[in-house]
């Protein structure tokens, strides 16, 4: 019996790691499609695909020496956090530049412009950006950045956020921080993200973070989240059902403490919205991307549907039992909430990746995703508790965890 049980459990170690490496792997290179082809447009959609597939193969390689002892060396984890604080250092001066001629992104404007508002004691929300887009971070959000922000700080924000993220995985492994660290260097996309001061980097990793709340933790501790997770919950209007999918991904769902976190940061994030909406409901703009996404949701009017009933058919299904289980639904919840609006924008541009800005959309699993395939493939230290143990969804011996190695 115990033999089979083994067996089993190798089968099912093998099956994890293939099913994250398949999610990242296609989170990753469906996102990066827009740089490859944009970075090489001679080459066409041939370029793109050669690139994907170098991309595939250096993933893999990554993690064929995840447990590697010198995967947990501080020199690559302090090296890759550095990269890109450098990178933004380097070249955010020259992505903003960009909108003295009218062109680049006008998300970090977007930020910056509404800190810049409630620092004055104005209505954040009464301007517009440099392209004439309307300002989409809602307030908690924004409260957030202030800090930082105030301190003329905001581009360095994204590097902070995966550095932390990656300081916090490396006090449970290691070789999964450094995985972790390695995953987001070799997909374009973060960098895209990075340079321009996208806020959606840190959004990502904010949720990647999120996910490690402990059953454990104490009730301050647990308020404390839950109060953070609403403030989060209003980085865009679609997520006010963020702490709805928390709330599934709970072994303890069901419990009064689950419910009542829960409750806190719903009751936090709508208190944020309705508070500013409320002062001038004419000028609230976090609502102008309802209307947005209508246009995009429009293409394909099913997909939404489809993936809101399967999101949560899955959310309610799905066995939670580690801090990876965790990260890919939580994941998996991100990605089918906003691969209908992405699929809207593509066939949009005629189907063309080059111009295509829905890999935004695409990219928000992916810090959840490159986690949980960190931990899957490093060492990890060893836990009795279900939810802090990041060995995997089953206890294997080392025999087996060669054998599931890929």
């Amino acid at each position: 019996m115990s033999n089979i049980l083994s067996v089993v459990n190798v089968l099912g170690k093998r099956t994890s790691k293939w099913i994250s490496l398949v999610a990242f792997c296609a989170v990753a290179n469906f996102a990066s499609l827009h740089t490859y082809l944009k970075l090489l447009p001679r080459y066409g959609l041939a370029g793109g695909l050669l690139a994907v597939l170098v991309n595939i193969v250096l993933t893999i390689l990554v993690l064929q020496h995840g447990e590697k002892k010198w995967m947990q060396s501080k020199v690559i984890f302090s090296g890759v956090i550095l990269f890109f604080f450098l990178e933004v250092w380097a070249l955010y001066p020259v992505a903003d530049a960009l909108k003295q001629v009218g062109k680049g992104t006008d998300q970090d404007d977007a930020v910056i412009m509404s800190v810049d508002q409630i620092r004055a004691f104005h209505y954040p929300y009464t301007n517009v950006t440099y392209l004439g887009g309307k300002i989409s971070p809602g307030p908690g959000w924004v409260l957030l950045h202030l800090p930082l922000t105030a301190l003329g700080l905001y581009q360095f924000i994204g590097p902070m956020m995966i550095a932390l993220s990656a300081w916090y995985l490396r006090r449970l492994s290691k070789h999964a921080a450094n995985i972790y660290l390695i995953l987001l260097l070799i997909t374009p996309t973060v960098s895209q993200l990075l340079v321009p001061g996208s806020d959606l980097i840190s959004l990502a990793t904010a949720i990647m973070l999120l996910c490690f709340i402990s059953r454990k933790s104490s009730a301050v501790a647990g308020l404390f989240w839950a109060v953070v997770l609403g403030f989060v919950a209003t980085a865009r209007i679609n997520f006010i059902s963020l702490p709805i999918a928390f709330l599934f991904v709970r072994p303890d769902r069901i419990s009064k403490r689950a419910i009542l976190e829960t409750t806190v940061a719903l009751l936090v994030a709508t208190g944020l919205h309705l508070g500013f909406y409320v002062a001038w409901p004419d000028h609230y703009a976090p609502l102008h991307l309802v209307p947005d996404a209508r246009e995009m949701l429009a293409v394909f009017s099913y997909l939404m549907p489809i993936a809101i009933i399967s999101t949560v058919l899955y959310l309610l299904l799905v066995k939670v039992r580690s801090d990876i289980d965790k990260l890919e639904a939580i994941g998996w919840y991100l990605f089918a909430m906003h691969l209908p609006l992405a699929i809207g924008l593509l066939k949009l541009t005629g189907f063309d990746f080059a111009t295509w800005i829905g890999y935004e959309y695409v990219f928000m699993p992916l810090p959840c995703f490159a986690a949980a395939l960190a931990l899957l493939h490093g060492r990890s230290r060893q836990s009795t508790d279900p939810m802090t143990n990041t060995t995997g969804r089953a206890s294997a011996n080392t025999e087996a965890i060669a054998a599931v190695r890929i």
